[in-house]
């Protein structure tokens, strides 16, 4: 074990102190070839890896067709066994002797035997609202035995699967994937006519997923943007998806699982926006929201959501550095433009007052972002008070839109 300090953006500030351990794991690769037993010629096929324990699937690879070899990679030993499969041949099933030095290359080959009367049963797994390949588990059993005959895995790319039995029998199966509802089938080869059947399984989502959609354009021509846009979860800093809007300023996401997302929406040139929704399950399970950026050019102006003070202070909430953090970052981004930092009250009080504490919120928030490296002489600041309301003050949902802090592009 060892022990150094070091400075680092992902720390927990000033010289942290790191442990080094030794890495115990033995990570190691098995490679071959699937072969005809009697007459040594190389069959394209599968290998698939599963845990001795509880038959979870660890690796999975398909013969390459130019060398003719598969490859598994592990990052540790312990107990597996392989299944080798061949279109037309008896699959085989051996243990895996893990290795006890790293990075060992074992070489395993699998001899398999070709059937002389096979029943084929492929086909594909797929997602039955996209028809997207699906990874996915099949069981096989021998519906009157009730044994286990194989365990198939869909292969990555295209969801299919395919196993060849020694002769005609009854077949149950059941195919299993994580997040969907399993599907059991009953196959009675004794009475097909063919030596083979296929068969795909589309298979339902046991997630509820939200779509959200829409277009981002801009303000001012209502021409589509390219955008970038990242969702957040509540009270979290860190965005656990993004995507980006197309050429024609379409963008469709989707996501699992109800409550709130915040929506940030940035793109070069523009001012960033945010915006909340929520889904439930009383809802749609599809929502349309369109985003109008406003490009940054003189004139401009937007209001900076989630800016709080402290009641009658100037001192600004915790809870605000994210945003302002965005905005300095997009202000560095765009070194050439100038503006103008204004705060704005309700009516409540007197007009001289709540000058005073606008133009001081306003000053708080220009100096916050030269503390984030915007250069001073690029900010002005000024406090309008209740000179420019954007709301009725005759609500509280009206007096909280006027409480606001506005940027203004003044060059």
């Amino acid at each position: 074990m060892a022990l150094f300090s070091a400075v680092r953006a992902d720390g927990y500030g000033g010289l942290d102190i790191y442990k080094i351990v030794k890495d115990k794991r033995i990570p190691f690769s098995v490679s071959g070839s699937i072969l005809n037993v009697k007459t040594q010629e190389s069959l394209r096929g599968n290998v698939n890896v599963f845990r001795s324990d509880n038959n979870e699937l660890v690796a999975s690879s398909v013969t390459d067709s130019l060398t003719n070899k598969y490859l598994l990679s592990f990052e540790d030993s312990g107990s597996y066994y392989v299944v080798a499969n061949a279109d037309g041949y008896l699959s085989v099933k051996d243990t895996i002797i893990c290795p006890t030095e790293r990075h060992t290359e074992t070489v395993m080959d699998f001899a398999l035997e070709k059937l002389k009367s096979p029943f084929t049963i492929s086909g594909y797994v797929r997602d039955s609202l996209t028809f997207e390949p699906l990874a996915a588990m099949i069981n096989f059993y021998d519906a009157e035995a009730d044994t286990l005959l194989s365990r198939q895995i869909t292969q990555k790319e295209n969801g299919k699967y395919s196993i060849t039995l020694a002769d005609k029998i009854k077949v149950r199966l059941e195919v299993v994937a994580e997040d969907y509802f399993t599907i059991a089938d009953f196959i009675d080869a004794t009475i097909i006519d063919s030596d083979f059947v296929k068969k795909t399984y589309d298979l339902v989502s046991s997630k509820v997923y939200y779509h959200l959609g829409g277009t981002v354009k801009s303000a001012d021509d209502n021409q589509p943007v390219m955008a970038s846009l990242y969702f957040y979860r509540p009270a979290e800093i860190v965005p656990f998806y993004a995507d980006k809007s197309d050429s024609l300023g379409n963008y469709n996401v989707k996501f699992d699982g109800e409550g709130f997302l915040h929506i940030e929406v940035r793109a070069e040139g523009y001012f960033f926006l945010n915006d909340t929704v929520r889904f439930n399950q009383s809802d749609s399970l599809y929502k349309t929201v369109d985003f109008a950026l406003q490009p940054m050019k003189r004139g401009a102006k937007i209001v900076v959501d989630n800016i709080l003070f402290n009641s009658g202070k100037a001192t600004l909430k915790p809870s605000s550095f994210a945003e302002l953090d965005k905005l300095a970052t997009l202000l560095t981004e765009n070194s050439d433009i100038k503006i103008e930092v204004s705060g704005h009250t309700d009516n409540v009080g007197s007009a001289a007052v709540n000058k005073k504490i606008s133009k001081a919120r306003a000053l708080t928030v220009r100096n916050y972002l030269v503390s984030k490296g915007v250069i001073e002489e690029r900010l002005t600041y000024v406090g309008y008070g209740l000179d420019q309301p954007i709301a009725n003050n005759n609500t509280t949902e009206g007096r909280a839109q006027n409480r606001r802090v506005e940027i203004k592009v003044i060059e």
